[in-house]
């Protein structure tokens, strides 16, 4: 086991200035629900998200027919943006959610915003699950504020977290799986009751994230993978018992829609209907090089109508080099400090298959958007907050914490100024 990060002097210390930097981040979540416009426009230096409408209308299909909508065209069909039909593909629970919320609504601008909300609420709660994972990994309450504090201020997860879209729901279960793993992970007693339930409940969350979004299929299969694991590594059968629950009860829940998927479109995960016949990529350094420019400039800052220019060019550079160098001392910090527990393993777990899957994604369609990377959100801000600390502890425990985090506000807000 390691040896905790401990010192909650950031916490104490600078209580106040904690608070008020939250209640700046929540505060500006709640702004964005009604300061984003709908679709691709913009208003008040922000654009609105083109595929929001696309979103809406499937939310509004099944609100006025009660059944699921089939998607006949691709997100590259001409007229597609216009139509708003290339989502029909993406499962269903997000968007029957919503249709709860717009048929209790008066209007369909109301069915709008509160729909944005019930968005922002699961982009709130996935950042307190954001903080108490990394304080539970860390053993450290100014670990855990500091990665809660990152996730509040995080740009592309407050955007997406205030549209009408299927992600913040995938990023919320996702987290929350996370969190259950962790406890898994670091709880080396159990009875046999608990282990059931708690894999029932893993199930579940398995089985709701598949019928989220496709893209969560390797979080089911990292959970079987984590569970079984530890049924070996502490030579409990009981363990390998809660996989198989874990598995059954996620292919259960999620059978009939992929079924469906494949009945329809010939294709378990409907990929090819959702985002059209696969691009023609030739893959190189100059291609990768592409997609780790275009990677970090949509995960700092999501929207597209900002012009090319050098100063743009400069401050996305200053992001890769950031990036680049926390990364590096997050790796010099865990050989240094040996944390290789099998909660620093299941993040690092993680972090590998969604990156995989992402560049796999790429390899085939091309949609270097960074959001697809927050289904790993906790580990990537584990990364962060180990990079930033690995000089010394201390670093992070006093005000050189607000001072990165008041940085990361500034740097994201030099973009709007080029809007």
């Amino acid at each position: 086991m390691n040896a905790p990060i401990h010192n909650n002097t950031l916490l104490s210390k600078y209580q106040f200035a904690i608070i008020v930097l939250f209640a700046i981040g929540i505060a500006f979540r709640i702004w964005l629900i009604f300061a984003l416009p709908y679709g691709q426009t913009v208003s008040h230096r922000l654009e609105g998200l083109n595929d929001e409408p696309a979103h809406f209308n499937y939310i509004l299909y099944l609100k006025d027919h009660k059944s699921f909508p089939v998607q006949t065209h691709s997100v590259k069909d001409t007229g597609s943006f216009l139509r708003g039909d290339f989502e029909y593909y993406q499962p269903p629970l997000y968007y029957c959610i919503g249709s709860v919320i717009t048929s209790i609504c008066p209007s369909e601008r109301a069915g709008l915003l509160w729909c944005r909300a019930f968005s922002c609420l699961l982009g709130l709660a996935t950042i307190v699950l954001t903080g108490l994972t990394i304080k539970r990994i860390t053993r450290s309450t100014s670990y855990g504020v500091a990665g809660a504090l990152f996730a509040t201020f995080m740009l592309v997860h407050a955007y997406f977290s205030s549209l009408v879209s299927n992600d913040s729901l995938s990023w919320f279960l996702a987290s929350l799986l996370t969190y259950i793993l962790i406890i898994l992970a670091q709880q080396p007693q159990w009875t046999t009751i608990k282990l059931i339930k708690t894999s029932l409940i893993c199930g579940f969350l398995c089985g709701a994230s598949l019928l989220t979004k496709s893209s969560m299929l390797p979080f089911f299969i990292l959970a079987i993978a984590v569970v079984a694991s530890l049924g070996l590594y502490r030579k409990d059968f009981r363990y390998l018992i809660g996989a198989v629950l874990i598995a059954l009860v996620g292919s259960v829940l999620a059978f009939p829609w992929y079924f469906r998927n494949y009945t329809l479109y010939d294709s378990i995960l409907a990929l090819t209907i959702g985002f059209g016949e696969p691009d023609s990529i030739h893959h190189s350094l100059s291609w990768f090089a592409h997609l780790l420019y275009a990677t970090t400039r949509f995960f700092i800052f999501p929207m597209q109508h900002i012009a090319s220019s050098v100063i743009w060019k400069i401050l996305v550079l200053v992001g890769i080099i950031g990036i680049a160098t926390i990364t590096l001392f997050a790796v010099v910090k865990t050989i240094k400090d040996r944390l290789y527990s099998l909660s620093y393993v299941i993040c690092w777990g993680i972090l590998a298959i969604t990156i995989a899957g992402y560049i796999k994604l790429n390899a085939t369609w091309g949609e270097p958007e960074g959001r697809f990377l927050l289904p790993a959100l906790i580990p990537i801000i584990l990364v962060a907050l180990l990079g930033i600390s690995s000089r010394s502890e201390a670093v992070l425990t006093n005000k050189v914490a607000l001072r990165v985090g008041l940085l990361l506000i500034v740097y994201q807000s030099a973009f709007f100024f080029l809007a």
